[in-house]
């Protein structure tokens, strides 16, 4: 082959590379800018698989660093196994909570909150025993008699309405009846109307008319769980039918401070910007406390490790055995821990926290203004992360590498993570700002990417190898396929040194030869000298006869 046949030949062996490195880099660049859009795509949309991952990150902020306890005059009654063995199964008769909310009165509870529902009459008043009894052991006179005593649940009603600070906590459903508990304080709207955002429900289940007529607060009950049956956000306001009611833990903070009113602020409120749009609710104004809340008048829940300075047991308020300081000027939550009663909740840092617990933490944290907010501006800031940091690693892949790479979106990442907690850590900041996805997202983007161009390169290096192997030295070729840049379509011009051998004297040695002792003797010659030449980063150009160039 002469020099010009073996120049056309390797320009069309270097076009073809060419045109499938260009290939090739489209689909480097294609394939994880598809990957990022596909990412950003589906975080809009936030299906709940990817939600769900969003809350148990935070739940894990939590677990790192919980609430600080602060000593604040919220106590728990705590109704637990040993009341419970000490003064029999549960329900227990009415007066017993009356001279339970008694023995609160007279220690100089600010509040006392019943986390418990009084939905049916009592079954140990006089009169209720008797219809449980047989015919045969009943009579007139027994029977009036029973009539003229007081029936535990008005005696306990006597005592709600002498204490005067009592509120009662009632249970809304999904489905009807709908009947109405007694409403005790009046609502102003600043914005749009909350019932647009807030949870609605059309059904109640509701405490015996002559206890709610009795007593001077009342709130929801209701928790309202995530998906995963874990309580993280508590709605304030919740609707019934048409009615707006405040939660147990927002009634009470209502009581303490003598407020007759709730003011709600939401989305159209002065000084708010919603750009005619109608976002949810904004906050919760109750007395003197401003509650931030989510757009649909929930508090985020702001967890401490349980304290057992927290809970009085109701045994030792019985007994009169317990330390007045922690009675007085308090909120009591009344409500049980007890495992058989069933009334345990899951929240972010417990598996089974009682569910009384959750509305004295709800009201600490309103006490304290120490909240957790998601601001609205929270996802676009996660989309804008995601895309600047998957948008750099599209761009640097093909042209830096992995390693360079990993080192730029690792930072990145580490990054975006480090503000994250930075965020939810510092008690002026405490924002929920989600890290996880966006690195999840930029780490497949990375992998993609990386696993592209290391294809390209293998490929790029047998490309040049098949091209060049057969011209030029190995070592020259290695040099080629690891800098493959520098093979330029066309040739380029260079000084270059070439140098002819042949045989002295080949026509006369060659007839003193036989056909097989001259093909030895010229094998043995060309190995030899291409041997030497190639040694040397030579490159042959073609085998002429006897010699070679």
């Amino acid at each position: 082959m002469d020099l010009s046949n073996l120049v056309a030949l390797l320009d069309h062996r270097r076009s073809t590379f060419r045109h499938s490195r260009s290939l090739s880099g489209y689909l480097e660049y294609g394939i994880p800018a598809l990957i990022l859009l596909l990412g950003l795509a589906l975080r809009a949309w936030d299906p709940a698989p990817i939600a769900d991952m969003r809350l148990r990150t935070f739940d894990y902020y939590q677990h790192i660093k919980p609430r600080a306890y602060v000593p604040l005059p919220v106590r728990i009654v705590d109704l637990d196994d040993e009341s419970i063995s000490r003064h029999g199964q549960w329900p227990w008769p009415r007066i017993l909570l009356a001279r339970l909310l008694e023995r609160l009165t007279e220690a100089g509870a600010a509040a006392v909150v019943f986390d418990i529902l009084f939905s049916e009459p009592d079954r140990t008043s006089p009169l209720e025993i008797i219809k449980h009894l047989p015919e045969e052991l009943i009579d007139g006179k027994l029977k009036d008699k029973a009539a003229r005593l007081k029936s535990h649940d008005e005696s306990f009603a006597a005592a709600i309405r002498k204490a005067g600070n009592v509120a009662l906590g009632f249970v809304f459903t999904p489905h009807g009846p709908g009947m109405k508990p007694p409403l005790r304080t009046g609502y102003g709207f600043a914005g749009d109307d909350p019932r647009l955002f807030i949870p609605r429900f059309e059904g109640s289940v509701l405490n015996l008319r002559l206890l709610s007529a009795a007593a001077a607060g009342g709130g929801s009950l209701n928790l309202a769980p995530e998906r995963d049956g874990v309580a993280r956000r508590v709605p304030l306001l919740v609707t019934l039918v048409d009615k707006i009611y405040p939660t147990l833990s927002l009634d009470a903070l209502r009581m303490v401070q003598g407020a007759s009113t709730l003011l709600v602020k939401s989305s159209g409120a002065s000084g708010e910007k919603a750009f005619g749009q109608k976002t949810g609710v904004i906050g919760v104004k109750v007395g003197r406390l401003q509650v931030p809340t989510d757009a649909a008048g929930r508090i985020w829940l702001y967890q401490t490790r349980e304290q057992n300075v927290r809970f009085v047991p109701a045994w030792k308020i019985l007994t009169g055995d317990f330390d007045r300081s922690k009675i007085e000027g308090s909120i009591l939550f009344v409500g049980t821990s007890a495992a058989g009663l069933a009334d345990l909740k899951t929240t972010p840092l417990h598996p089974a926290l009682p569910g009384v617990s959750v509305h004295a933490q709800i009201a600490e944290q309103m006490l304290l203004g120490s909240y957790l907010t998601r601001p609205d501006w929270a996802t676009g800031a996660e989309l804008i992360f995601l895309f600047i940091v998957g948008a750099i690693l599209v761009f640097i892949i093909p042209r830096l590498g992995a390693a360079w790479s990993a080192l730029i979106g690792g930072t990145c990442a580490a990054f975006g993570v480090g503000l994250s907690w930075y965020a939810f850590s510092v008690d002026s900041v405490r924002l929920l700002i989600d890290p996880i996805y966006p690195v999840i997202i930029v780490g497949i983007v990375f992998i993609c990417g990386s696993i592209l161009s290391y294809l390209r390169s293998e490929r790029d290096r047998r490309q040049l190898r098949g091209i060049f192997g057969m011209y030029v030295s190995r070592k020259l070729v290695d040099h080629l396929a690891a800098n493959p840049h520098q093979v330029e379509l066309g040739g380029e011009m260079r000084s270059l040194t070439v140098m002819f051998m042949d045989v002295r004297g080949f026509t006369a040695l060659s007839e003193n030869m036989t056909a097989g002792e001259l093909t030895t003797f010229m094998n043995r010659f060309l190995t030899t000298m291409t041997a030497a030449v190639l040694d040397q980063d030579g490159t042959i150009s073609h085998y002429t006869g006897d010699g070679l160039m």
